[in-house]
């Protein structure tokens, strides 16, 4: 028990608390630290004017906007600076919620608390004060498109057909803009450069208010073009006779044919002589002395087409070169 008590006397007894020795220095630095705070915090206040974006939230799927209306708000504000500048980070917007929106016109007020802003910062005004709403019933429509051409195609050649692809547009909109549209036009297409079959790209010729429901689409115009075929009569063209045989004479009566032809308008401005486009012969292989009614066959080059010819026949004479027998 004595051992106990002796112990319990040994026990050390706490120090008696007592002021630090640079305890006024230390409070000075606190009170000059709380008084910098006050100044860089509630007395450094400012009025600025910031851009706030507008979002809509909630907007029916049946529903559509279709007025412009302007997407960022003029706001002043008043405020410690450093909570000013730091909005844009923060990502504060003016949130309209659309869900109860029926087609029409809808106004929608904006009050100085219709913004959520970091506290310490206040609304002192914002402009435009009503934001109007026109709202439409959204429809998707296939409108065909035409095409639409300048100048003429050169003079040798004619304009078989002219295909679109797309020949439609599918577009999604406003009722009110997308109802009274029959079809859509591309731009004019010069057809006075075209000299053979193929595509061409063209723009749509639309409303600045359609084409923010398009966008920019480009066309494909496929010409199908066919050289002009004319039709010439050629005249005095020799007749050739072939299969003869040594120690015979052959003679042709007439000696020459009329051939009407058809043939490409180029070709027929290329060539300088069109005799030498088809040749014209009889053959008197086998045929022996004596006359004899033949056919004329005429060959054509390529492109060249026969249409008919005057006489179809002649008549034709075989001797011996020994005869003295003479032809007028």
């Amino acid at each position: 028990m004595e051992k106990l008590v002796k112990q319990i006397l040994t026990i050390p007894k706490p120090p008696k608390w007592s002021w630090p020795k640079d305890w006024l220095a230390k409070a000075i630095s606190l009170l000059f630290a709380a008084i910098l705070w006050y100044f860089v915090s509630g007395v450094d206040r400012v009025d600025m004017n910031v851009q706030i974006p507008v979002e809509i939230v909630n907007l029916p799927r049946d529903l559509v906007i279709s007025n412009q209306f302007k997407g960022q708000l003029d706001v002043s504000v008043s405020g410690p600076r450093g909570l000013i500048r730091g909005i844009d980070r923060q990502h504060v917007t003016r949130s309209i919620d659309l869900s109860s929106a029926r087609p029409g016109n809808m106004v929608v007020r904006n009050d100085l608390d219709s913004i959520s802003f970091p506290r310490g910062i206040k609304t002192l005004r914002i402009q435009p004060s009503n934001i109007t709403f026109s709202l439409d019933q959204l429809i998707q429509k296939d409108i065909p498109i035409r095409h639409m051409l300048s100048g003429k195609l050169p003079g040798s050649f004619e304009l078989i057909s002219i295909s679109l692809e797309p020949a439609s547009l599918s577009v999604s909109g406003p009722s009110s803009i997308l109802s009274e549209i029959r079809h859509l036009k591309t731009k004019p297409i010069d057809i006075s450069v075209l000299t053979k079959s193929g595509p061409q790209q063209a723009q749509l010729d639309i409303s600045e208010e359609l084409a923010e429901l398009t966008g920019d689409p480009i066309v494909t115009a496929t010409f199908k073009l066919k050289e002009k075929i004319i039709e010439k009569e050629l005249s005095n063209i020799p007749i050739r006779v072939t299969g003869s045989q040594e120690g015979f004479y052959a003679h042709p009566t007439p000696g020459s044919v009329t051939i009407n032809i058809a043939l490409p308008s180029t070709l027929d401005k290329n060539t300088k002589n069109l005799h030498s486009l088809l040749t014209a012969a009889i053959d008197i292989t086998n045929l022996g002395i004596g006359t004899h009614n033949l056919n004329i066959k005429v060959t054509p080059k390529t492109k060249v087409k026969v249409l008919s010819l005057s006489p179809k026949s002649v008549k034709v004479e075989i001797w011996e070169k020994k005869s003295k027998k003479k032809f007028n």
